[in-house]
């Protein structure tokens, strides 16, 4: 693949993602903090496509970084790649950057006919469904060209965790995916002040996430079943997160008889209430690297995880933390006893790895970008 260069380790440099902005979720997140911190080093002009207006837009406007929306609800497939084309023409950009399946495609794409810029995608988790040939042509069609195009159209992979790596070894040659850690701000987590959850003397567990099968939220709520049955401590339980399961969950909370729990929906001070809960679990069936996880470890709330992912390095090593081996009900409740059990007799402190932070996220970007772009 032919590749728009830079001449010099001093140029200046400008970078283009694109992504969905669908939603304001882990991926998303992850995006902005990037992007803030690529911002702030000297030299760098960023530029974001979108396929949606949405929170990540909207917050990406407040840091002052140019963003064009080519709405996919009034454009169809081609125009979005003719008017990405258009744009890229325009910017010239020396890095491409892409963000989930369809903005793969179409960013590489675009670029292809286009800027030739040196292309990349992350790979924020692991794939969550797997299309059938026959019941599903459209889709797998779609995921077989994805793959085809993280090959042969851009430069590298983006993994955001090592065991992710793995996995996409099955799908790429070693050679073409890197590992770059997820990373949040510190300092501006620093200053979140824990969001009131009331009933005082209780303890507050929480989960965090969409409300889709993979973050079994289903399990979460047996486990909150079997906490209640096993131990004679008051609990209320925190459900923050909108998805399609709502309804059934909220069915399912009243079938186990559960009285206290609540469900949030999506709220933009979820990093608040996840202060000031005691426990944060996370029970996925797979994860990639959670921005949730690492803001719950900075802002000091001990979690409970599936040992799953990027999970497993960045919690083994926390004292004040737990995983799971064992993906059932009882065995996260007991996990949780233990973490409550821990902070009576110990001063609980956690402090996030300097490699989970947005900078370490940054620079190690920046260093793929610049082996890529620099003649």
């Amino acid at each position: 693949m032919e590749v728009s260069t830079l001449s010099s380790t001093n140029a200046a440099m400008r970078i283009m993602h694109v992504a969905s902005g669908d939603l304001w979720a882990g991926a998303e997140v992850q995006l902005f903090t990037l992007v803030s911190a690529l911002a702030a080093i000297e030299g760098n002009a960023l530029y974001v496509v979108l396929l949606n207006e949405g929170e990540l837009a909207r917050r990406l406007r407040d840091i002052a970084v140019p963003v064009l929306v080519i709405d996919e609800s009034h454009y169809g497939p081609k125009q979005i790649l003719s008017r990405l084309k258009a744009h890229m023409f325009s910017v010239k950009p020396h890095v491409v950057h892409t963000h989930r399946l369809k903005e793969n495609i179409i960013g590489a794409l675009a670029n292809t006919y286009s800027a030739k810029a040196y292309c990349v995608r992350t790979v924020h988790g692991a794939p969550e469904f797997s299309y059938s040939l026959i019941r599903q042509t459209p889709k797998w069609l779609i995921s077989r060209l994805d793959k085809w195009v993280g090959r042969h159209l851009q430069h590298k992979v983006i993994a955001v965790s090592q065991p992710l790596s793995g996995l996409l070894q099955n799908i790429y040659p070693a050679s073409h995916i890197a590992v770059v850690l997820n990373g949040v701000d510190v300092y501006a987590l620093s200053s979140i002040k824990a969001t009131e959850l009331g009933r005082e003397g209780v303890k507050h567990v929480g989960i965090v996430g969409r409300l889709v099968p993979v973050k079994r939220v289903d399990l979460f709520l047996q486990m909150a079943k079997a906490l209640v049955e096993q131990a004679n401590d008051n609990y209320c339980f925190h459900i923050i997160g909108d998805g399609p399961l709502l309804d059934d969950l909220k069915r399912q909370a009243a079938e186990l008889g559960l009285k206290d729990v609540t469900f949030y929906g999506h709220r933009e001070d979820a990093t608040a209430l996840i202060k000031a809960m005691d426990v944060l679990v996370m029970c996925s069936d797979h994860e990639g690297l959670p921005m949730t996880a690492l803001e719950s470890v900075a802002i000091g709330t001990p979690m409970v995880a599936h040992a799953v992912g990027g999970l497993v390095p960045l919690l083994e090593t926390l004292d004040a933390c737990e995983l799971v081996e064992q993906h059932n009900a009882e065995a996260y409740a007991g996990a949780v006893l233990q973490v409550l059990k821990r902070m009576v007799s110990e001063v609980i402190t956690l402090s996030l790895p300097d490699e989970y932070t947005a900078k370490g996220n940054a620079m190690a970007m920046m260093a793929i970008y610049r082996a890529g772009a620099l003649v």
